[in-house]
C-alpha cells in the first residue's frame, strides 16, 4: 500500500495525477538538508526543462504512480524500493565500499536491488569503475560531473575585491586560503572532524606552510567547522569564518582569496573545483572524486596524494612566491570549468533519460 502523507490538496494531487501517461513525470528527492543537495536541485530543475523533461513536486511521489523519481542522496534509495511502483535512478557520488564497513554495507544493498535501479548517476570515474566491477550494467551507469552554473561564478575587478575584503574585514596584505565545506560531524559545532573531507591535512598543510610564510590568512566557510577553527587558533593562524552564506554569494568568496585547497580522502566532487576555476582563483586538490578526472597538474591546477600535505603546502608557498606561470593555469581552469559547466552537460542528461522517462 502506499504510504500517505498529509499534504495540502492529498485528493486533488491523487486525481490530478490519475491521467498522467507512465514514467512522464519526474520527481527528485532531495535530502532536504538545506545544504547542497538543495542548490544541486534547483540547478538541475533549470537544466532539465531545456531537455523538455517535466518535474513535478516532490509530494507526487506519494500521490502518483509509475513515474520517474531521482533521488540526489544514495541513502534514499532503499527506504522506498520495495513500496511504490515508480522507476529509480540516483546518485552515487561517492561511499567506495573499500574505505570502511558503512559503506560496504550500503553498497552491497544497492548492488542486491539493481534490478530495480534504472539509472546511477556518478560523477567520477572511481565511483564508475567500482560498479563496473561489481557487475552493473554499464548503460545504466552514466559519468556526468558534479556541475555548475557558470554564469553564478566569475572574475570580479581588482576594486569590487578590495571593497568586499573591507566590508568582511579581511586582510589586506595577506595571502587568503579557502575552504567552503562542511567537514565537521554533525550539524551543531562540528567539534570532531569528518575523516572523508580531511579537515586534519589541511591543518597540517597549513601549519607547515605556515612554518615558511607567516603571512596567511584563513576563509572559512560552511556548517560543522568547529574542529578546524578550534586548530587555527591553536596554531595561531588567523581566520575569517562566515557560517552560512547564500550559495548565489559564493562567487564572491572565491574572489577574495588567493588559492583553494581541498585536503579530502574522500569525494564525488568537490563542486569547489569547478567553482574555483570558473573564478580563475589556483587549486590543489587531492587524488580524489572528479579531482581525478577535471585536475590536470600545472596545467589548470594541481593534484596531490591523498595525505600529503607536504606537497600541499610546498605547491602553496611557491604559488605565494609566483613560481608558476598561474594565469595560464587560471585561464585553462576556466576553459575546463565551462566546458563541464550545466549548459555543456545538456547531451549527457539526454543520453541519462533515454529508456527512463517517456514524454
Amino acid at each position: 500500500m502506499r504510504k500517505i502523507l498529509s499534504y495540502p490538496f492529498y485528493i486533488k494531487d491523487v486525481f490530478e495525477s490519475y491521467n498522467w501517461k507512465n514514467y512522464s513525470k519526474l520527481i527528485i528527492k532531495s535530502d532536504n538538508s538545506n545544504w547542497v543537495f538543495d542548490s544541486i536541485k534547483n540547478e538541475k530543475i533549470e537544466i532539465f526543462k531545456k531537455i523538455n523533461i517535466e518535474v513535478v513536486n516532490d509530494r507526487f511521489f506519494y500521490n502518483s504512480k509509475k513515474q520517474c523519481v531521482f533521488y540526489l542522496s544514495k541513502y534514499d534509495v532503499l527506504k522506498y524500493i520495495n513500496n511504490n511502483s515508480h522507476k529509480i535512478a540516483f546518485s552515487y557520488f561517492h561511499g567506495d565500499p573499500r574505505l570502511n564497513n558503512k559503506n560496504n554495507v550500503l553498497f552491497k544493498k544497492i548492488i542486491n536491488n539493481i534490478n530495480k535501479i534504472s539509472k546511477i548517476h556518478v560523477s567520477n570515474s572511481i565511483m564508475q569503475s567500482i560498479l563496473l566491477d561489481e557487475g552493473v550494467d554499464d548503460c545504466k551507469i552514466h559519468k556526468i560531473p558534479i556541475s555548475i552554473n557558470i554564469n553564478n561564478f566569475n572574475s570580479l575587478t581588482k576594486e569590487k575585491k578590495y571593497d568586499l575584503k573591507r566590508q568582511l574585514q579581511i586582510p589586506l596584505d595577506k595571502k587568503i586560503i579557502g575552504s567552503f565545506q562542511k567537514d565537521g560531524i554533525g550539524w551543531k559545532n562540528g567539534n570532531l572532524p569528518k575523516y572523508e573531507k580531511g579537515p586534519d591535512i589541511f591543518i597540517k598543510s597549513l601549519v607547515e606552510l605556515n612554518k615558511k610564510n607567516k603571512n596567511i590568512h584563513v576563509l572559512l566557510t560552511g556548517p560543522s567547522r568547529g574542529y578546524v577553527i578550534n586548530e587555527l587558533k591553536k596554531n595561531n593562524i588567523s581566520f575569517t569564518y562566515l557560517k552560512f552564506v547564500n550559495y548565489h554569494l559564493m562567487q564572491n568568496y572565491y574572489n577574495l582569496i588567493d588559492l583553494y585547497i581541498v585536503t579530502s580522502r574522500e569525494e564525488g566532487g568537490p563542486r569547489s573545483i569547478l567553482e574555483s576555476m570558473a573564478t580563475r582563483t589556483p587549486i590543489i586538490s587531492t587524488k580524489v572524486g572528479q579531482a581525478i578526472d577535471l585536475i590536470v597538474n600545472n596545467i589548470n591546477g594541481f593534484i596531490v596524494d591523498i595525505d600529503d600535505y607536504l606537497s600541499i603546502a610546498q605547491i602553496s608557498e611557491k604559488i605565494f612566491e609566483n613560481y608558476y606561470d598561474l594565469d595560464n593555469i587560471i585561464n585553462n581552469g576556466r576553459i575546463t570549468a565551462e566546458k563541464n559547466a550545466y549548459e555543456s552537460q545538456i547531451n549527457l542528461w539526454k543520453s541519462f533519460f533515454n529508456g527512463f522517462y517517456h514524454n
